[in-house]
C-alpha cells in the first residue's frame, strides 16, 4: 500500500493556530499539539473532575508515541482547543493506515465539564470532519 496518500496535505499542516468566535462571543483557538504541549495537556487533564476521568485520554506515553514516533504511519490527528490560557477541550481522529478500515476515521471529543453548552463541542465536530475531508477519509 503506499502510504503517502494516508499523510496529511498541505492544507492541513498551514490551517492552524485557527480562530473562532462562539455565538456568545467568547474566542477559541484551535491548534494542532505539538511536543511542547505535553505540559499544557498534563494541567488539562488534571483539571478535569474524577467522575469525569473515565471520557479522557489518560496515557499520555501511549499518545506521545503514536503522535510522535510513528512517523510511516500517521495515525492521529489531534487537536486542543483554547480559550484564554487555558485548553477547554481536546480532540482525536485515530485512523488505521494499512488494514481495511484505513478509510474510517474514530473521533473523540472532550470538552471539560466547566465549558460545556457553550457550543464548543459542535464547533470541535465540524473542524474535526473537515480535517476527515482533508485526510481523505470516507467515514468518521
Amino acid at each position: 500500500m503506499n502510504f503517502a496518500s494516508l499523510r496529511p496535505t498541505p492544507e492541513l499542516h498551514c490551517r492552524y493556530p485557527r480562530h473562532y468566535r462562539l455565538p456568545g462571543g467568547d474566542s477559541l483557538v484551535f491548534s494542532r499539539v505539538s511536543s511542547s504541549d505535553l505540559a499544557t495537556l498534563e494541567a488539562y487533564l488534571e483539571s478535569v473532575p474524577e467522575e469525569e476521568q473515565r471520557f479522557v485520554w489518560h496515557d499520555l506515553t501511549v499518545l506521545a508515541d503514536e503522535w510522535w514516533g510513528d512517523t510511516e504511519l500517521p495515525r492521529l490527528e489531534m487537536l486542543l482547543v483554547r480559550r484564554e490560557e487555558h485548553v477547554v477541550a481536546d480532540a482525536i481522529l485515530y485512523r488505521e493506515p494499512g488494514t481495511w478500515m484505513s478509510h474510517i476515521g474514530k473521533l473523540r471529543i472532550f470538552v471539560h465539564p466547566a465549558h460545556r453548552g457553550r457550543g464548543i463541542g459542535s464547533q470541535v465536530v465540524n473542524e474535526m470532519l473537515e480535517i476527515g475531508g482533508l485526510l481523505r477519509l470516507r467515514k468518521v
